[in-house]
């Protein structure tokens, strides 16, 4: 999957929506909610230009909820399943509050939530008779997470299923799950829990928990409060409930689990102070799961604007350097911010892969993401130390040593094995032994030029050839046994070189041999660094 796709879903643009609708709202609309889940967040590694880039992937759900009580509310279960925090946003500018699950039944895909306030419940059929092709109406909040207002969708009961629960002619999208299902005297008669599978062709269906399960299950939930083994809401929770709650409205937060359809990537960023905003909110949290989730959006920001060609914000078009410092600054802030987490709770990184992702990141690399298979696009440089073994018909072998400087460009191909053309410095210079000379000095200082092929191996690792020419100024100098000594010095064009090496992260390792007229250096081993 291209990492445009795969960020632009997990980025969702901020979308303005008037509270002032020219269409009237009943009480059905007034007691069906909005439901957020914020779970952990996990790792998703995709290909970028031949490259392996991991990308934040927070396990977040949204979808619908309706008032039974005053204090209970009616989901879902696959839109709250695994949520550490879950919150409730009532209809237009009512706002929104911390909710708990109470009761869950994952086989019937049902949830009940409590929360502290007083909603308007809603109606529900008393005995819950149905008929083939009676007109229904399923009611909530499909795909935009910033809606302020449920929208409607009309159908028909097509039947029962072996399960007992309903079978649905209606038109349903992400979103919609856990929202009422009701008749044409808008008394529930359902909940709406799955739509038909589109990429498999189903369109139209929907599956629906019929009325009497329901019952069943807010008097679970009843016992259950009446036991007094629910906590109330705490304050914490509350200022935890703002940030969930910050994160939708500044377009932050994507369903997963819901799915969804790919924006453009460049209007990831409709407003050029959120990461500004979601840090003052995060300095504010004492909680590790959601510093994390915090944490990933900036994340993916980054990698939106290091590598998704992410370069206008709101009104303001980014520079390229401008762009690049932003993308840094906010992959040093979801570094910092996953260090704060994981002080507050050890065991975070148990629960989410992405603690260990952030962690391994250096912070001051130009890069946005943990080193990649391949490096990326564009120059480096490369510092090298080289060991020298320098062998030829006049001498029994010798060592030395050398160092070198290149600069390497990569070219855009998009696969794991890339071409790359470098020119750099090196310098070098052997000792060896000979059979009528006591010691014997070569040295040379070159301007190399070539190029190669870079192989991805894993994702972190990648293994390089390298031939190159490198005309060089070559000096010689003999000392023998009887204290006399010659020298010799000149311009080397027939000077060229080879290397196979292993990188890992910014550091590789390296070995080659260098020709030089008529003389082998063999190069054994060679440690050098990226920057």
């Amino acid at each position: 999957m291209r990492l445009t796709a795969c960020l632009s879903l997990m980025l969702l643009a901020t979308v303005a929506h008037a509270d002032d609708e020219a269409v009237g709202y009943g009480g059905i609309d007034a007691s069906t909610l909005r439901v957020f889940a914020v779970g952990t967040v996990g790792v998703k590694t995709v290909q970028h230009e031949g490259s392996n880039v991991e990308i934040a992937e927070p396990q977040s759900g949204h979808g619908t909820g309706f008032a039974v009580e005053p204090e209970l509310i009616l989901t879902a279960h696959h839109v709250i399943d695994g949520a550490r925090h879950v919150v409730i946003r009532l209809p237009g500018k009512r706002g929104f509050l911390p909710a708990r699950v109470v009761y869950a039944n994952k086989a019937d895909d049902i949830a009940v939530l409590h929360a502290s306030a007083e909603l308007a419940p809603i109606r529900m059929h008393k005995d819950g008779q149905l008929r083939v092709r009676q007109n229904v109406f399923a009611v909530g909040y499909p795909v935009d997470a910033s809606r302020t207002q449920a929208q409607s969708a009309r159908g028909i009961i097509a039947g029962h299923l072996d399960d007992g629960s309903l079978q649905l002619d209606i038109s349903l999208n992400p979103g919609n799950s856990g929202g009422p299902l009701v008749d044409e005297s808008d008394k529930v008669v359902g909940m709406v829990i799955a739509r038909g599978n589109v990429e498999k062709g189903v369109h139209g269906i929907g599956v629906a928990v019929p009325v009497a399960k329901l019952r069943a299950a807010i008097a679970e939930a009843r016992r259950v409060l009446d036991a007094g083994t629910v906590k109330p809401i705490s304050e914490h929770e509350r200022m935890s409930a703002e940030v969930v709650d910050e994160l939708v409205r500044q377009g932050t937060l994507r369903s997963v689990r819901e799915g969804g359809g790919a924006d453009d990537l460049k209007r990831t960023f409709e407003r050029r102070d959120l990461e500004q905003e979601i840090d003052r909110l995060a300095a504010r949290l004492n909680d590790a799961d959601l510093l994390l989730f915090v944490a990933g959006s900036m994340w993916n920001a980054s990698l939106a604007l290091h590598h998704g060609g992410v370069r206008t914000i709101g009104d303001r078009n980014l520079s390229e350097p401008e762009a690049q410092a932003l993308a840094h600054g906010l992959h040093v802030a979801a570094v910092r911010l996953v260090r704060r987490g994981r002080e507050i709770d050890t065991a975070i990184g148990e629960r989410s892969s992405f603690v260990a992702t952030a962690l391994r990141a250096d912070v001051g690399e130009r890069s946005s993401f943990v080193a990649t298979a391949a490096p990326a696009r564009g120059s480096r440089w490369t510092l090298q130390a080289t060991s020298h073994l320098r062998s030829n018909t006049e001498a029994s072998g010798g060592w030395g040593g050398g160092v070198e400087l290149k600069n390497q460009r990569m070219n855009r191909d998009r696969s794991g094995v890339r071409g790359f053309f470098s020119w750099g410095f090196s310098a070098g210079r052997a000792y060896l032994e000979s059979p009528d000379a006591m010691s014997l000095t070569h040295s040379f200082y070159a301007l190399e030029m070539g190029g190669g092929i870079s192989i991805a191996i894993g994702a972190s690792t990648h293994f390089e050839l390298y031939a190159g020419t490198a005309p060089s100024y070559y000096t010689a100098s003999h000392e023998g046994l009887m204290g006399t000594a010659t020298s010799e010095s000149g311009i080397v064009l027939d000077h060229f070189r080879a290397t196979a090496s292993v990188a890992f992260n910014r550091w590789y390792l390296s070995s080659g041999l260098r020709l030089i007229s008529s003389t082998v250096w063999i190069e054994p081993i060679g440690l050098g660094i990226n920057f």
